[in-house]
């Protein structure tokens, strides 16, 4: 198919059956609406409006290459920083660095306050990769990859060094904070954060102080006059060799003069109790709101726009009177809270064991499939089974006389804070004796050695019947309930090793059993896979096994494909000359055993179609689809012009296409067809970049939709052509 993309219409001459030969651009309004809501950056050059207006991305310095580095905007107030393929780096002197950065240039007199959050997408296993919030005092040329200045090239951040080690232990070789300053070599500071996590950074600087917040605490602290070097100094984001950091809520705010900043009309948060014990993650400040005047200009601030102090620990004791303090641009936003003592508020069951019918046999209660919680009034919850299990000091359960029968109590309680909290699940002790039991068989009885089978197979699906004195019975069943009366006779089941497994069940004295087998998979049957290439053919046509794929199936499921040359084909029932069904006979010899099967190939008369002997339709039809944009014209005798312009339709993986389509039909069943055309792309894909919804070609489907209906459609199609 010979394609000229410097032409306008797409033409196509057609010579037979099927044709498709369609333009499906992405939808220009959607690409405009993001495009006005992001921002796309370019490497050295700052933003000049929007969101990010005085923001540059720059990639600079040691190991660096702006191919393997990426700024990307989120376009809700976030960017995320790529680097990939070994680039960059923070080394171990940081004499040397290499980053992926996206700063903020300010006069190093002026003070601010810089947050975000930070979500790790990636982030290698190497003391060498970081990423963080920083200030610097020199930044390099966007591509330079050589080395800053030894006497430029400080830096405070706070973040994250990869962990070369790969566990919790705090080592040298990784940290979520660092620095390099003139009097300081390059420190690092506490540990890596995982991988997943999203974590609260911030940075504040005022006067000579700079303070560096990882979750609310202070990671580490260093001086202004030692960091900046120069009259400017940089702010903002970074991250360096296999790092994938998306920052949210990047919130940057400074002026000149921060005693000149003042904060009115505070709005509390709606929480404002919390629990003794409470940590930086319990923070919730939503509702949260102050007018601020930073140099003579008011606006409204959130808490994405300070920094939540817990330097002060308010959270330690329990007070009416407590206090979470704010930072913002040197000022200190004290939000009055109350904190009260932490006690358990509720305990409650969701589902009750399974065993509640008990003996005067039994010793000890049984509390398999017991769902329930504690609670706290701090938030924190507790799994109640597994709190009994762990034998926790809180939490004691009631005992019981099981020697005399009658309904009964078992109560649970839990105490905390001076607080109990109880709950009753209610049981039965009989006296009555079991008579006999009996069984049903598990799911599976046979199992085959080529199989794999879960770890309860042995088990699922076998009930129990006890039959009491009393005249009762009761079922017992579901693999938990059952599996703690079976036992293995002798040998527990192997499903790689054959031969048979005898189980006990044993419930109060009774006793029944059941057996497993195990056993080596045996052939049964041939299956044609694939079938041959050709199966209906034109008189005088020659058989052809070509294509021909066959497996032997075995009665454990299996399926082996049977080598080519030990397949037999017998076509002696075939007659080319005659039009006709006729039985194509396969054979083969499998593990000794004479397997055969049978296929069925048509011979038919010939038959030859020419364009004009057939019946042409055009049809738009389909997802996104818009008669005033796509059009099919027959006008020119032999050939016929598709076009689609942009926004219109669409051609996707999940079958759902919009599409204008020139067809005809034939018998699926009785026909095959070759179809071939000569296509002229004038355009296709109008835009800068594709958004895979584009196509055109030759194609074959099973079904259409109703012209004129943009619903979606569904159909199995084949096409060949440009996507």
């Amino acid at each position: 198919m010979r394609i000229k993309k410097e032409v306008r219409k797409i033409v196509a001459s057609v010579l037979a059956f099927l044709m498709v030969v369609s333009l499906i651009p992405v939808n220009s309004l959607m690409t405009k609406a993001n495009a006005a809501s992001k921002t796309t950056f370019e490497g050295g050059k700052t933003v000049e409006d929007g969101t990010w207006k005085g923001w540059t991305w720059n990639v600079f310095g040691s190991s660096t290459d702006v191919t393997k580095a990426s700024a990307t905007d989120t376009g809700n107030g976030g960017v995320t920083l790529e680097v990939t393929g070994d680039k960059g780096k923070i080394n171990g002197s940081a004499s040397d660095q290499g980053l992926n950065t996206f700063l903020y240039e300010l006069d190093k007199s002026y003070d601010f306050t810089i947050t975000a959050q930070a979500k790790i997408d990636t982030l290698a296993t190497n003391e060498q990769a970081a990423f963080g919030l920083t200030i610097r005092d020199n930044v390099g040329t966007h591509g330079n990859t050589t080395k800053l200045t030894a006497d430029k090239n400080n830096f405070a951040f706070v973040g994250g060094y990869g962990n070369k080690d790969n566990n919790a232990d705090e080592t040298t070789n990784h940290g979520n904070a660092g620095y390099k300053t003139t009097k300081l070599k390059h420190t690092r500071l506490g540990k890596s954060p995982a991988v997943g996590g999203t974590y609260d950074l911030a940075i504040q600087k005022i006067g000579d102080s700079v303070k560096l917040y990882f979750d609310g605490e202070v990671a580490t602290e260093c001086s202004a006059a030692d960091l900046i070097t120069d009259d400017t100094m940089y702010v903002g984001l970074f991250a360096a060799r296999n790092a994938k950091i998306t920052f949210n809520n990047v919130k940057l705010a400074y002026t000149q003069d921060s005693s000149s900043v003042k904060v009115t009309n505070v709005t509390a948060p709606k929480k404002t109790t919390y629990c003794a014990g409470n940590t930086y993650e319990d923070v919730d400040l939503t509702g949260f709101k102050a007018t601020v005047s930073v140099d003579g200009k008011e606006r409204e601030i959130t808490a994405a726009d300070c920094v939540v102090d817990m330097s002060s620990k308010p959270f330690s004791e329990v007070t009416e009177a407590g206090k979470l303090n704010l930072l913002y641009l040197g000022q200190v936003i004290e939000v009055p809270i109350t904190v009260i003592k932490e006690v358990v508020s509720d305990m409650y069951i969701e589902y009750m064991p399974v065993k509640t019918d008990y003996m005067v046999t039994d010793t000890a209660l049984d509390f398999t499939g017991l769902v329930g919680k504690v609670v706290y009034n701090s938030g924190r919850t507790f799994d109640l089974k597994t709190l009994i299990d762990n034998k926790d000091a809180n939490t004691t359960v009631s005992d019981v006389d099981f020697t005399t029968a009658g309904d009964k109590e078992v109560t649970i309680s839990h105490t905390y804070g001076d607080v109990t909290k109880d709950v009753i699940i209610h049981i039965s002790i009989s006296d009555a004796t079991v008579k006999n039991i009996t069984i049903t068989n598990p799911n599976t009885t046979r199992f085959y050695t080529d199989s794999k089978y879960d770890e309860n197979d042995y088990v699922e699906g076998l009930t129990i019947t006890a039959d009491y004195s009393d005249g009762s019975s009761k079922v017992i069943q579901g693999t938990d309930a059952v599996k703690g009366y079976v036992r293995a006779e002798s040998t527990e089941l192997d499903t790689t090793k054959a031969g048979k497994y005898v189980y006990v069940v044993e419930y109060n004295g009774a006793k029944a059993t059941y057996e497993l087998e195990v056993v080596e998979p045996t052939v049964k049957s041939l299956e044609v896979t694939t079938y041959p290439t050709t199966t209906t053919y034109v008189k005088g046509t020659d058989f052809s096994a070509d294509g021909l794929e066959v497996a032997a199936v075995y009665d454990s499921g299996r399926e082996d494909k049977v080598d080519a040359a030990n397949v037999k084909v017998d076509s002696s029932a075939y007659k080319k000359d005659e039009a006709g069904t006729y039985d194509i006979k396969i054979s083969a010899t499998v593990d000794g055993k004479a397997l055969e099967t049978i296929i069925q190939v048509v011979v038919r008369d010939k038959k030859e179609f020419k364009f004009e002997d057939l019946t042409w339709n055009s049809i738009i039809f389909g997802q996104s689809i818009s008669k005033s944009k796509m059009s099919i014209d027959t006008s020119k005798e032999g050939s016929v012009v598709i076009e689609a312009k942009e926004g219109a339709g669409k051609c996707t993986d999940d079958g759902q296409d919009g599409i204008a389509y020139y067809y005809t039909t034939l018998d699926a069943k009785k026909d095959n067809f070759d179809i071939t055309a000569n296509v002229t792309v004038n355009y296709f894909i109008t835009k800068s970049a594709p958004d895979a919804q584009e196509g055109f070609g030759i194609m074959v489907r099973d079904s259409n939709g109703t012209d004129g209906d943009s619903s979606i459609y569904y159909s199995n199609s084949i096409a060949f052509g440009g996507y």
